[in-house]
């Protein structure tokens, strides 16, 4: 239910009512997000593999960037990189902060995406 919602939302569809639960749009993202977990479920042999590709990727999305997105979004919302608040002094604020400093991030992304995808792929025995 949490995928579908967010899929609605970043897709723009409104939540159906409460009392008409069964529209086209609901049960299309209910099924967008239960056909292919159980599709791959059915034809694979080796579910480690599965978790094993899954996990490296979700798991360095989440450590490394979500948490810059989060930042960007954040610090934008909050307006903390316009107008006077620019200049504000603000002690816990990272050195890092900045464009440089997002770029870093995004190129240790890659890096590390490559290293996984190495790992997983030209490894005889990284997926087994």
């Amino acid at each position: 239910i949490t995928t579908r919602n967010t899929m609605a939302r970043w897709l723009g569809i409104a939540q159906p009512a409460p009392d008409k639960p069964y529209t086209f749009a609901n049960v299309g993202l209910t099924l967008a997000v239960l056909v292919p977990p159980n599709v791959v479920a059915l034809i694979t042999k080796n579910v480690q593999a599965v978790i094993a590709y899954v996990g490296s990727y979700s798991g360095l999305t989440v450590s490394i960037l979500c948490p810059l997105i989060l930042l960007i979004k954040s610090r934008g919302i909050l307006k903390l990189n316009r107008g006077k608040l620019r200049r504000v002094m603000r002690p816990l604020k990272s050195p890092f902060a900045n464009t440089c400093g997002y770029v870093a991030v995004c190129l240790f992304y890659a890096a590390a995406l490559v290293s996984v995808t190495i790992k997983l792929f030209l490894t005889p025995a990284a997926a087994s």
